[in-house]
């Protein structure tokens, strides 16, 4: 236990298993990033919609998870909407479009790879807590984000930290912790 926060023992097998989970973590990250300069917000939003229903329909077939028709109504228009948006999209790059693509394959990815392992391991196995998977995931995370920072020339954004008030800089402290 550490503190107010309970935690099993953490094992390799555990770091191995969300290594997997950090890396799609940091590819939603990076293709989010890559996106956005390129796309509207309201593409990034349509898209994610549409993982919305990719993940409902792979959670039907291969989960047997049951819908209701209200369900399967807003899932259906989901996917209209999407459609109709990208067609007319005035604001269309197919740059940002395929990072678009990526981040929403490394979602989806990332969201059956939790639901597996997540499930097995707090739930079924009871080896690991959700809090134990949190931190595991958020260690894991920041070196491959570091590295993703430096290759894309963010180094030159942390002077700007320097010119923060100091509330603001412990605001961004204090969400880097609320991760746990």
């Amino acid at each position: 236990r550490f503190g107010f926060l309970e935690m099993k023992s953490f094992t390799w097998q555990q770091w191995k298993i969300f290594a997997v989970s950090a890396f799609l973590l940091a590819m939603q990250i990076l293709t989010s990033l890559k996106a956005l300069p390129l796309v509207a917000i309201a593409t990034v939003v349509a898209f994610r919609n549409m993982c919305t229903v990719v993940i409902a329909v792979v959670d039907y077939f291969f989960y047997g998870t049951k819908f209701s028709l209200r369900q399967i109504f807003a899932l259906g228009l989901t996917s209209i909407g999407m459609i109709i948006y990208t067609c007319q999209d005035i604001n269309f790059n197919f740059t940002g479009y395929m990072w678009l693509v990526g981040n929403s394959l490394a979602t989806i990815l990332n969201t059956f790879w939790n639901k597996v392992f997540i499930t097995k391991y707090t739930r079924e196995l009871k080896i690991q807590t959700s809090y134990g998977v949190s931190l595991i995931q958020q260690v894991e995370t920041l070196p491959i984000v570091f590295v993703l920072a430096i290759a894309n020339n963010e180094g030159s954004s942390l002077s700007e930290i320097a010119s923060l008030t100091f509330v603001t800089k412990i605001m961004l402290i204090a969400t880097c912790a609320g991760g746990v």
